[in-house]
């Protein structure tokens, strides 16, 4: 177990982690959701600790929605910020800047 790591989608870390899971059938709840955790990528570990998340089965829930999210979250279109070139000659991003002669 200590060997699996989160390296492609959620889903596929929690279908393993849980084939896994089932192999060894004497590790408690705790020790479960400590290596659940220790072995997630650390912005999947970030959120579901501000989540606030206490056993495994709502840890592997929740961390399935968040894939589901980032999927759809993904899939829009990035809104484009302006280029330099739409700013005037000498402009330098502020307003209220005077090139110094």
């Amino acid at each position: 177990m200590k060997h699996l790591k989160h390296t492609s989608s959620i889903r596929e870390y929690v279908k393993e982690f849980s084939t896994l899971m089932f192999e060894i059938p004497n590790m408690s709840e705790e020790e479960l959701l400590f290596n659940f955790m220790d072995n997630l990528q650390s912005w999947v570990k970030q959120k579901l600790r501000r989540y606030g998340v206490q056993d495994l089965a709502t840890t592997m829930a929740v961390a399935k929605y968040f894939a589901e999210y980032k999927r759809r979250d993904s899939s829009k279109p990035k809104l484009q910020s302006k280029s330099n070139h739409a700013k005037s000659k000498g402009d330098k991003g502020s307003r209220g800047y005077t090139p110094k002669e």
